[in-house]
Order: structure tokens, then sequence, then C-alpha cells
């Protein structure tokens, strides 16, 4: 693997080359003198065998592949508790697959170029063929690797057709209305008064 500046470009202190599987960063102070403007932040623990509370936490500082190193493994880490079962190879493929694309070449630092024992190469841009096949993205290659429950397709429901209650189908209105107006005009035969018949005088 390879270490990387804050930048993305390649650090001085780190390797390159058609080897290298990832690259992860590794700190840069920039500055010769003065403080590391771009060290990596760790832990520290005064206990000898077991932790002390409370003693020095975030107090050192640094650079260098060492920490480039413990960032990809604690990556692999975190696969491996989602699957247990993930080969070497298959760590190796999820961790390029997933990685981020370097940064466009920085202005006026050159091209990291491997196997070149003239020039020291102490920061030049990265390219796939000589740090890598990207940066570590941690989450990426954690979701690369977490298996997925199918899910199981729903039916879909057929739609019910309501049910007409109406008596004598689309007309019931119609027919309904017209056996009101006979009914009706039956009560008003049978109420109207009917005419005497006349009487019949005997001679």
């Amino acid at each position: 693997m390879a270490g990387l500046r804050h930048a993305g470009t390649k650090v001085g202190f780190s390797n390159l080359g058609p080897q290298v599987t990832i690259s992860a960063p590794g700190g840069n102070c920039i500055n010769l003198t003065g403080p590391c403007l771009y060290a990596i932040l760790s832990t520290t623990n005064g206990g000898s065998t077991t932790p002390v509370a409370a003693s020095n936490a975030f107090n050192y500082t640094g650079t260098g592949t060492s920490f480039s190193t413990p960032l990809v493994s604690a990556t692999i880490a975190l696969m491996l508790q989602v699957d247990p079962t993930l080969t070497p190879a298959k760590i190796k493929a999820a961790l390029q697959s997933s990685a981020r694309a370097f940064p466009p070449a920085a202005a006026g630092v050159a091209q990291c170029v491997a196997g070149n024992s003239t020039q020291p190469q102490l920061e030049c841009n990265c390219t796939t063929s000589t740090c890598g096949a990207g940066m570590l993205d941690a989450n990426a290659a954690v979701v690369a690797v977490t298996p997925t429950t199918p899910t199981t397709p729903t039916t879909p429901t057929t739609p019910t057709t309501p049910t007409d209650t109406s008596s004598g189908g689309g007309g019931g209105g119609a027919m309904s209305g017209l056996w009101l107006a006979a009914l009706a005009l039956a009560i008003v035969a049978l109420r109207w008064p009917r005419p005497r018949p006349a009487k019949i005088r005997s001679k």
C-alpha cells in the first residue's frame, strides 16, 4: 500500500509501483521546522499492561505508512465483521473496487514514476499504476461486502368489483318511480267520490 499526503498526492516516504493495492492517508508536515501541519493524530496510554484512565489521550502526532497500514487493517476488520467468510482475494477486490479516485493532478507536481531511482519522488501525482486502485474508502468497502437479504416479491392483490345492491339493473330507479306514480293514482281513484245513482220515480 501507499501513503498519501493531505492533498491526495503520494508522500515522500511511501513506496509506489504496480504492486501497490491501495493508498491511505500517511500524513505530511510540509514545513521542515516547527510544528507538523498535516500529521496523523493518534492516542497513547501510560499503562504497561492495562489502560490508565485519562492518560495523555490524543497527544501523539506523526507521519508514515505505519499510520496508513492500520487504517486499511481496521477497514478489513470491519469488513470481516459483516462477512466472516471473506477470503483475502475477495477483501482485496472489495478494497480496490470501492476505492475513491485519485484527485486531479496537482499543478507543478511531477507524475509518479515507478522504479525511478534517479528522482527521489518526494511528492508526485498518483495513478492507478503507481499508487494502487485509488484512495481507501472505509465505508464504501464495508458496504461492498455487506450481505443483502433478498426481498420476497409481494403478489399484487386483485381489485374487488363493487356489488350492485339495486334491484332491476340500471333502470331500477325509473321503474320504482313509475310504480309509485301508479300506486298514487290508484289511491286517488279509490278515494274519489262516486256519483250516486239517480232515483227512479214510480208512476
